[in-house]
């Protein structure tokens, strides 16, 4: 019942207001009989009723400040690794809860009741009401503890869904970018131009084709891969490209031994290159410069090329830069970065360290 109902389904896992509305009535009626030995009825229903008043207010009281407790909590430890931190914190914090609640809501009692210049605690009200309140507390942690593993279970097997089915359509957009008539005309067309005049380098051209090929059939099994396989890869496929627009394709990469394991998404580089290469004016009097490199504090890859776009404009579904984007997101918790000046256009991708890719080897499996 606490914050906005967006708050309380993220960090409670569902809107507790129903749960509210039947659970205070239904515990208020329990501890009302348990708690005090005089529930009003040898007085009559009004006097029964007006106990049983008293018994809602002080389990909407509990009831409400567990539940802020509850999701300060989570704000700040949300995830499944903080579980057990987190209910042994609650265990802990119910039994402050208890005190401080009881005290502000028996003293709003004796205040009220000065003022209106009656006594609206009964007999046992401001004794042992210790036990009672503690039952409430552990009872909601109970619930609310189970409900929330539920939805971060069920969020976790949706995440994981959403990354195979991100993966799956990296495979297929990459696949299609390769496979497209114009790629495969392209590559074909090159490859009759240089067999005839040179046989060697048709045949280096031939055997890069189908390293580029390969790459995209057979190993795109894993949702990250070495940087170092992805650099294999893309040597093939810039080779290619590089022998269609003879020489105007210029390409550097620098990246520095000590970060060549580190992880990326498969294809990334792939994407990035294709965009740049579908975008841009490609010329001896315009070459197409593409730059590869590693931040300074290794945290990120970055792929730059100078801007010079084509006067015709090209459509583009954006489908693989946003593709891209997505897995990153839901398999690093990061963001790509997106550069554009009157000069250059970059792209950001992070870099993974191997050890912080161990809770996501299932995901594709």
């Amino acid at each position: 019942m606490l914050f906005t109902k967006e708050i309380r389904k993220r960090y409670l896992g569902f809107d507790d207001f129903w749960l509210f509305l039947i659970g205070v009535p239904l515990i208020g009626f329990a501890i009302h009989h348990y708690h005090f030995e005089d529930t009003g009825l040898s007085e009559g229903v009004g006097a029964y009723l007006e106990n049983y008043v008293r018994s809602l207010y002080f389990t909407s009281g509990y009831w409400l400040a567990n539940c802020w407790m509850i999701i300060q909590l989570r704000i700040r430890l949300p995830d499944f690794k903080d579980t057990l931190k987190r209910i042994i914190l609650q265990l802990v914090l119910s039994t402050v809860v208890v005190l401080v609640t009881s005290g502000i809501l028996i003293l709003l009692l004796k205040v009220g009741g000065f003022i209106v210049g009656t006594d609206l605690l009964r007999s046992g009200e401001d004794k042992g009401w210790f036990l009672a309140p503690l039952f409430i507390s552990f009872f909601m942690l109970w619930v609310y503890e189970t409900v929330y593993f539920y939805y971060q279970l069920q969020r976790s097997i949706m995440e994981k869904e959403s990354v195979k089915r991100a993966h799956i359509q990296s495979q297929w957009e990459g696949l299609r970018n390769q496979v497209n008539p114009h790629f495969l005309f392209n590559s074909m067309n090159t490859l009759m131009n240089i067999i005839g005049t040179d046989q060697d380098l048709a045949k280096r051209f031939l055997v890069k084709l189908s390293k580029v090929y390969r790459y995209i059939l057979e190993s795109r099994e894993d949702p990250l891969i070495p940087m170092k396989e992805e650099l294999e890869f893309i040597y093939s496929y810039v080779f290619l490209q590089q022998e269609r627009f003879k020489g105007n394709l210029k390409v550097q990469i620098n990246i520095p031994k000590e970060w060549i394991d580190h992880y990326i998404v498969p294809l990334s580089l792939q994407v990035l290159f294709e965009n740049a290469i579908k975008h841009n004016v490609i010329s001896s009097r315009r070459p197409l410069q593409i730059d590869v490199s590693v931040s300074p504090d290794g945290s990120s890859l970055e792929i730059r090329n100078n801007l010079q776009r084509k006067s015709q404009v090209i459509h583009s579904t954006k489908v693989g830069l946003e593709n891209l984007q997505k897995r990153y997101e839901l398999l690093t918790g990061r963001n790509i970065e997106v550069l554009e000046t009157g000069a250059f256009f970059s792209v950001s991708i992070p870099l993974i360290p191997a050890h912080k890719i161990v809770p996501h080897e299932d995901i594709a499996h």
